[in-house]
């Protein structure tokens, strides 16, 4: 369906421009990712100064470049997956959105 509405694939904008607050104040770019992307806490944390700085690494996602994506050549469309695909314990994707794309075709 994401291809009938979009020219292109859709592209994960968690710590981009999105971040999120969860129940117990912890702040992270997108309430289903995985908690060890959590950056801080409103409780204990400045949330201004968490967004511009401890979000980087959402903002540079070449360290993302690992896995199905380490070789990809279409990885300026993805830049890696969305944040909630992540395989937090192998550190990579774990599945490759456009290979599932081609699939549904």
């Amino acid at each position: 369906m994401d291809r009938a509405i979009r020219d292109e694939p859709y592209f994960c904008r968690a710590g981009i421009n999105i971040g999120s607050v969860l129940c117990d104040g912890a702040i992270c770019a997108c309430p289903n990712t995985d908690r060890s992307l959590v950056q801080g806490n409103v409780r204990d944390d400045d949330l201004l100064e968490v967004w511009e700085h401890r979000f980087a690494p959402f903002r540079d996602r070449s360290w993302m470049r690992t896995g199905p994506c380490e070789d990809c050549t279409h990885w300026k469309r993805c830049l890696g997956n969305s944040m909630h695909l992540r395989d937090a314990d192998a550190r990579r994707t774990a599945r490759c959105y456009l290979d599932a794309l081609s699939e549904s075709d």
